[in-house]
């Protein structure tokens, strides 16, 4: 690095430093660490190393940072502005095998910027297989926040991303639901009891071991868990419809009524060849209880009688 002083700043040229896994090079100026415009480029095979050495310059120059649980791989061309003490920075990220909460996320990019502990996302794009998620919003670098305040504020579109990796994000391994979801949300307030609303779609799924071809819901978020209303589950030439509760403890609750299913699609029965061959029953399912002892009765089961000639 090279460094120019002036009377009311310093200039810098061709500054670079390195770490075994993290590249920066970045050059500009500040008047002394107060009003400062520093362009930037990060290179980095493993962002939570980089993300680690970041942190720890920021606290030394007096604003205390804490690192954030991210990997990956990848860049971020951006430009660092303000007192050294409460930067604003700006830029582009760009990431390979992006991982955070303990899930695989796939390769994103969008504009970021990052203030008060928190960062602003615009154009939010991340892929992994067939599956898309875009997001803009605001996500706080750490949380429980020292200020109190909520930790995110966002929206988001999914696109045929599988329930059990988001299951996994959100710490309800035991929820016995899988499938492809697509949906539109808007979270708010703390990461792990968010708050908000959506709508999702589910194809290819499976819940409780019962395959079905799709599932629609409206959706709200409470902080408690989530609700699932109004929806509508298609399985053969029949459909399910019914609402749902899942908590963030670990708990369900829901009532479902089925109408015109075929039975011997209804893994769950397993009836005889000749006995599964008839008509399509209707019954009531409610079901409230622990994921790890689920309980659920049925009511109202009934068959329509062989048609006769």
């Amino acid at each position: 690095m090279t460094y120019r002083y002036g009377p009311d700043d310093v200039a810098f040229d061709n500054g670079r430093f390195a770490t075994e896994r993290t590249f920066v090079s970045f050059d500009g100026t500040t008047a002394w660490g107060e009003r400062s415009r520093l362009p930037f480029r990060v290179v980095s095979s493993d962002w939570q190393e980089s993300d680690q050495v970041l942190a720890g310059i920021i606290t030394d120059f007096g604003a205390p940072a804490r690192p954030v649980a991210f990997g990956g791989r990848g860049t971020f061309d951006g430009v660092m502005l303000g007192a050294f003490r409460s930067p604003r920075v700006e830029g582009r990220f760009a990431g390979e095998s992006l991982r955070a909460f303990d899930t695989l996320w796939g390769n994103g990019a969008g504009q970021i910027v990052f203030e008060n502990r928190y960062i602003n996302v615009t154009g939010g794009r991340v892929r992994f297989g067939d599956s898309e998620i875009t997001a803009e919003g605001r996500f706080s670098t750490g949380y429980p926040r020292d200020d109190g305040g909520e930790e995110l504020d966002a929206r988001f579109r999914v696109v045929r991303r599988d329930v059990d990796s988001l299951r996994h994000a959100f710490g309800i391994d035991d929820y016995p639901v899988s499938g492809f979801l697509s949906g539109d949300f808007h979270l708010t307030g703390q990461y792990e009891h968010p708050v908000g609303f959506g709508g999702m779609t589910i194809e290819d799924g499976k819940a409780y071991s019962e395959p079905f071809q799709r599932a629609t819901a409206a959706v709200r978020f409470d902080g408690a868990g989530t609700w699932l209303d109004n929806v509508v589950m298609t399985k053969g030439t029949g459909t399910v419809t019914g609402v749902a509760f899942v908590g963030w403890n670990s708990t369900y609750s829901f009532n479902a009524t089925g109408r015109r299913v075929p039975v011997e699609q209804i893994a769950g029965l397993n009836w005889p060849r000749g006995a599964a061959d008839r008509p399509a029953p209707s019954s009531r399912l409610p079901a409230a209880a622990p994921f790890a002892s689920p309980a659920m009765t049925s009511s109202d089961f009934r068959e329509r009688p062989p048609h006769r000639r």
